[in-house]
């Protein structure tokens, strides 16, 4: 009996990575892209935050043999102070929120998907 699970153990591990692709995501998921776009806002400075997200599609290529994955989004950015214009007067007041659609790349890595902002998810 101990034989039959030692040998059930190897198989069952062989079936979960086969079938789950060793564990990790097939694709950056909507909460990767939120996380991108809140450090890349914080990275340029950006006096917001990211008050929704949404994946709205991606695209999968593989370039000499490294995967890319296009994520597009919609997203609002809060602002949380005023922003001021050419003439000084403010040009995006605070608490004021933005609608913006984009798209965001991620490479394929031995430990995850890597994103715009250099981090692996």
């Amino acid at each position: 009996m101990r034989h039959a699970r030692l040998t059930i153990l190897p198989l069952l591990f062989i079936l979960c990575v086969g079938l789950f692709g060793c564990g990790g995501q097939s694709t950056p998921s909507e909460s990767d892209g939120k996380a991108v776009m809140d450090n890349m806002t914080a990275a340029a400075h950006v006096p917001a935050h990211v008050k929704s997200f949404t994946k709205t599609n991606g695209v999968m290529q593989d370039v000499g043999g490294v995967k890319h994955y296009t994520m597009q989004y919609e997203a609002e950015l809060e602002y949380t102070e005023d922003v001021p214009g050419p003439l000084g007067e403010p040009q995006i007041k605070k608490g004021d929120v933005k609608k913006q659609t984009g798209s965001m790349e991620f490479q394929q890595t031995e430990k995850g998907w890597q994103g715009q902002d250099d981090k692996i998810y």
